[in-house]
């Protein structure tokens, strides 16, 4: 039996949060695979003693114990990418095999190294920072006066919002709500919270030009396309669609949306044209996650792609909204069991071909 850690929010693990039943589901999967397998968050690590007060989940119920620094890190989590996580992880790299060594790519760090590259750039939505009143108001001239804003750090659509000029008046829809400013009032609301923060040189905000990425009945839709390593070290994928409260604005779950399975989704969405739609979204699922692992420096052990479609004539074009380096922990739905078993089989091929080269563990 391997022991491996996963670095996560424990203070989120119980029951009611959205990842309970996930969580759960891991850690019984995981005897199955020979794995003992806890949770911890940075707090826990004690890097002079080389131990970690982790949390087991045995029969059932929470136990603290304190363990020496495993042979297997699992770092792919969101709740990963934070700075915290990040300054642990770098020290626990010493001594153990990180799942998911961060790769340090912002949003747009990644949009532009797919914009330089030669695949799948026809896809790309374009994605510029607006620092000054002035830039937004380019971009708005630029893309017919809608733009859809979103943090350059943010995840799970926090932050995000629609922005629309039309005759003289700024129209903001975020999550559910719908403010409108006039001409006059509209550049103190912009400093105070879309330009850059004092001190700091970088956008607080990036602009896109709207897609309409909805259902027939007008929420907002997309298809994420999870990707995980299994065994062997080789990708696998399972593709689900998150649709969004019919108020909001985006599809994610955390503004009240929901998950349907991608083929029954299609089906009922583009009739005769799903078949076409669903081959263009293997072919991505396929060849994007070796074009981006050959973009970057450390190996990746899960992506999730963000893809909208946009309805035609001839069916549905695609934009890819969004590339997601750390979605190590899936939501919980028939899939995701999928999703896990090739986690854990990647578990293994970490052990088995990295941890016992380097005597960890």
């Amino acid at each position: 039996m391997i022991t491996v850690g996963k670095l996560w929010n424990v203070r989120k693990m119980h029951e009611g949060h959205k990842f309970y039943d996930t969580y759960t589901a891991i850690c019984h999967m995981a005897n199955h695979f020979d794995i003992d397998l806890f949770f911890f968050s940075p707090e826990d690590v004690d890097i002079e003693n080389m131990t970690i007060d982790a949390l087991f989940l045995e029969r059932s119920r929470q136990v603290r114990r304190k363990v020496r620094i495993p042979a297997i890190v699992d770092d792919s989590a969101d709740f990963a990418n934070n700075k915290l996580c990040r300054e642990i992880a770098q020290k626990l790299k010493r001594y153990t095999i990180l799942v998911q060594p961060f790769a340090g790519y912002s949003k747009m760090k990644t949009y532009q190294l797919l914009r330089e590259g030669d695949r799948f750039k026809e896809l790309l939505i374009p994605t510029a920072p607006v620092k000054t009143i002035e830039d937004l108001e380019s971009l708005l001239g630029q893309y017919d006066g809608r733009l859809f804003m979103k943090p350059r750090n943010g995840s799970g659509g926090r932050g995000a919002f629609m922005i629309e000029i039309t005759r003289g008046q700024y129209k903001l829809h975020a999550k559910r709500k719908k403010t409108t400013f006039s001409s006059e009032d509209f550049p103190s609301y912009f400093h105070q919270n879309i330009a850059p923060l004092p001190g700091n040189r970088y956008a607080r905000y990036l602009a896109q030009p709207v897609i309409n990425s909805e259902r027939l009945t007008g929420e907002a839709c997309d298809v994420r396309i999870h990707v995980q390593r299994g065994a062997g070290g080789a990708f696998t994928h399972t593709s689900f669609v998150r649709i969004g409260h019919p108020e909001g604005i985006v599809s994610n779950l955390a503004g009240g949306g929901y998950l349907m399975p991608a083929e029954g989704f299609l089906r009922n969405e583009f009739g005769k044209s799903w078949r076409g739609i669903y081959a263009k979204l293997e072919e991505i699922a396929i060849g994007f996650p070796e074009y981006w692992q050959s973009l970057i420096p450390v190996t990746t052990a899960n992506i999730g792609i963000d893809v909208g479609i946009q309805k035609t004539l001839k069916g549905g074009s695609f934009h890819i909204f969004e590339i997601n380096s750390h979605c190590g922990m899936v939501f919980p739905h028939i899939q995701a069991f999928r999703i896990i078993q090739a986690l854990l089989e990647y578990y293994h091929h970490l052990y088995d071909n990295f941890a016992m080269e380097r005597n960890i563990g």
